[in-house]
């Protein structure tokens, strides 16, 4: 982070060129009118940093996408945060002041798709707390502030500074969906703010049309109520309860009957799913006490997971002959045929229940499943890959061949451990280290891969969801040490790279031992990140001594060709083809020499420390 003041007329031009719609805010509001519909070109920039140069700076979101975690309980916070990091890696963490509340920044993958869904901009949990989610260019949120009250905007590790708009995560249109379905399943609720007259409950996105003229959570409380087969006698007695001023009891009467028997056709002709079809949808993970969605391969808690399937119930005849209703939850606890399992796994080319009753959390790569679509001759992404590559390793051949080989054997071999890492060190910003990186991991899926800004989530107490079920870590500045120092933070990498089970917990689950097939990406802007010696086996170190960085237009290319599916594709079959060989044991020899060099008086600062 630089040291200079974060204010409009210091940052906002830099900001600006790196991809991201800036605006000037008096303390959190924006300071100009019409701000979501104006264009925010170079000179409008220039212009409102000359005129206001003391303004905050908010971020519009037009291609970028925020996911605001307002929720004062530090507790929950830090684990709804977990939850999406482990769902949607890599996302950008803002925070503010000493407080609890935080933002994700990500970055749209359609362009022109539309993220906005009506009334599902904030997320409300009975228990307190709010998840907002910025989509549209009639959001903004504030990202570096100076006297801010309450506390200035800083970032965790990497920051919109350091990494340009089209470096961002990407979420596409059915992962943004996705992360909805992640809010509503642990308990947050849809909502388009206002009072409330009723409790609300969680919408379907399955009902149809909104009665004309009547309080939106009249209708929803309706359908639940007729869900649980209240009579409509008992309904209307109850409607009463709802009239709003200048209504008639026979007009809310009538208003109501009508909701009554609009649901009713609603859910004959969108009757629940067969209950066998659903529980082969579940399975239960009896050490971790929480269940599985195994369409979307994430957990969840038992409370979460009665409050989103408690609508569903059904008939069934019982061992006597007695036909019986019961929820489908209810019944699931008492089917010998639902799916139980021990724990968790990571057993590539295995199936998802392994034969020892363990659920297997490796789901295959990217690569693996689209490489037959892809055309690498003549293709512009495997040049662009290649081109990249060569940059990266100054253009020794022995070094790209090395590197491209780990790529593809580590993405078409995947129940091959890789016992050392890939070490990317240049002290040139924007030399494309961490776009490497991110293309590899569009390679494995970025289900399959975690992106982190820094060493903490590897180092820290609670790394269960940055390793448990991923193939891919990608570690995008070394130096960011956390706690521990930079030389027993290599100690602890080294076990990571190497051993065939490690050590992971998640918050609310005891420590436990997982089978690891992780492979490890390292990058660095300086040559001591990372502290070892010459003779370091763990880790293929490549120096890039380039004094410039690429054509500015090469990484807009890059992105274009080899980050779209036909791109990515492509470059799978070339690796596949060219750069599957099998890996030594031991890396082939690169410039740890060099690292080795440049911690030389570390070394003998720490020598001295012992010796004393």
């Amino acid at each position: 982070m630089l040291d200079c003041p974060h204010t409009y007329a210091v940052l906002a031009p830099r900001l600006h060129a790196a991809g991201y719609a800036v605006l000037p805010l008096d303390n959190k509001a924006p300071k100009v009118q019409k701000w979501s519909e104006l264009a925010i070109t170079q000179q409008q920039v220039e212009q409102w940093a000359a005129e206001k140069p003391k303004a905050n700076i908010g971020l519009r979101c037009d291609q970028a996408l925020m996911v605001d975690i307002d929720i004062e309980d530090a507790a929950e916070a830090e684990r709804m945060t977990e939850l999406i990091l482990d769902q949607f890696p890599g996302g950008l963490i803002r925070r503010r002041g000493a407080s609890s509340k935080l933002a994700l920044l990500y970055r749209r993958a359609e362009l022109d798709a539309v993220y906005k869904g009506q009334g599902q901009k904030r997320y409300r949990h009975s228990g307190g707390g709010v998840v907002e989610l910025f989509d549209n260019s009639g959001a903004q949120m504030g990202i570096f502030s100076t006297g801010l009250d309450g506390g200035d905007y800083r970032w965790d590790g990497r920051s919109p500074l350091d990494v340009c708009l089209n470096d961002l995560p990407p979420l596409s249109l059915e992962q943004w969906g996705v992360l909805r379905q992640l809010l509503t399943r642990e308990g947050y609720v849809a909502a388009s703010g206002g009072g409330a007259v009723l409790p609300k409950l969680p919408k379907r996105n399955d009902t149809p049309q909104l009665a004309t003229g009547w309080n939106e959570q009249v209708f929803y409380r309706v359908g639940a109520l007729v869900r649980q087969d209240v009579d409509t006698a008992a309904i209307l007695r109850e409607a009463e309860q709802w009239r709003e001023p200048g209504y008639t009891e026979a007009q809310t009467q009538a208003e109501v009957a009508d909701m009554v028997e609009r649901w009713k056709r609603h859910i004959e002709g969108n009757r629940d799913p067969d209950y066998e079809a659903w529980r082969d949808g579940w399975a239960f993970e009896e050490t971790g006490n929480r269940y599985w969605d195994l369409d979307a391969m994430v957990p969840i808690l038992q409370q979460a997971w009665r409050t989103t399937n408690g609508h569903l119930r059904g008939e069934y005849i019982d061992q006597s002959g007695q036909t019986r209703k019961q929820s489908y939850c209810d019944r699931f606890f008492l089917d010998p045929d639902a799916q139980r399992v021990l724990a968790t796994t990571v057993a590539p080319e295995q199936p998802l229940i392994t034969d020892d009753r363990h659920l297997n959390l490796w789901r295959d790569y990217w690569a693996r499943l689209n490489a037959d679509k892809g055309e690498p001759a003549g293709s512009d992404a495997v040049r662009l890959f290649r081109e990249l590559v060569d940059f990266l390793c100054d253009g020794r051949d022995e070094m790209i061949d090395t590197l491209l080989n780990w790529i593809g054997y580590g993405l078409f071999h995947p129940a091959e451990r890789l016992r050392w890492s890939i070490l990317l060190i240049s002290d040139l910003k924007g030399a494309g280290k961490s776009l490497l990186c991110t293309t590899v991991a569009r390679l494995y899926g970025m289900d399959n891969a975690s992106i982190l800004p820094g060493l903490v989530g590897l180092l820290s107490q609670f790394n269960g969801s940055v390793l448990q079920g991923k193939a891919l870590v990608v570690v995008n500045e070394t130096v960011d040490k956390g706690d521990s120092s930079k030389f027993g933070a290599v100690e602890t990498l080294k076990s990571l790279i190497t051993d065939d089970r490690i050590s992971v917990e998640h918050k609310g689950r005891d420590r436990h031992q997982i089978d690891n097939y992780a492979r490890f990406m390292f990058c660095s802007n300086h040559l001591d990140g990372l502290p070892f010696d010459e003779n370091e086996r763990r880790f293929f170190a490549i120096v890039c001594q380039a004094a410039e960085a690429l054509d500015a237009d090469f990484y807009a290319r890059f992105v274009e060709a080899c980050h779209s599916e036909q791109g990515l594709a492509d470059i799978a079959a070339w690796l596949r083809d060219h750069y599957s060989n099998p890996l030594p044991s031991r890396p082939p020899a690169s410039d740890t020499a060099l690292v080795a060099d440049a911690l030389m008086d570390d070394w003998v600062v720490r020598l001295g420390e012992i010796v004393d």
